[in-house]
C-alpha cells in the first residue's frame, strides 16, 4: 500500500523572498524533505495543532522582553498569530 504524502502547509510570509518558517527558515527544520510544521499539522487533532500554535504564541509574547531578541520574538508572534488565522478560517 502506497504512503499517502503529507498535505501542504502554507506559512506566512514575512517578506517577498518566499516563505518563513515560525522560528527560521534553517535546513534542520527541513530534515528529511518535510518541514517539521507541516508533520505537526499532518499529525495532531484540529484542536491540538491549534493548542500548540496558541503555546507559540505564549511563549515568544512572555519572553519578548527578557531575552533580548525583541524583533525576532514580534516576528515570531505574529507568523503564529497568521498561521492560527489561517487555521480557523
Amino acid at each position: 500500500m502506497k504512503a499517502k504524502p503529507p498535505p501542504t502547509v502554507t506559512t506566512p510570509s514575512s517578506s517577498a523572498s518566499g516563505p518563513h518558517t515560525p522560528a527560521k527558515a534553517d535546513s534542520h527544520y527541513d530534515a528529511g524533505g518535510i518541514k517539521t510544521i507541516c508533520i505537526l499539522k499532518a499529525k495532531l487533532t484540529p484542536e491540538q495543532y491549534e493548542g500548540f500554535l496558541l503555546g507559540n504564541i505564549i511563549k515568544y509574547s512572555s519572553r519578548i522582553n527578557h531575552k533580548g531578541q525583541f524583533d525576532s520574538d514580534a516576528r515570531k508572534i505574529g507568523v503564529y498569530t497568521k498561521m492560527l488565522e489561517e487555521n480557523r478560517a
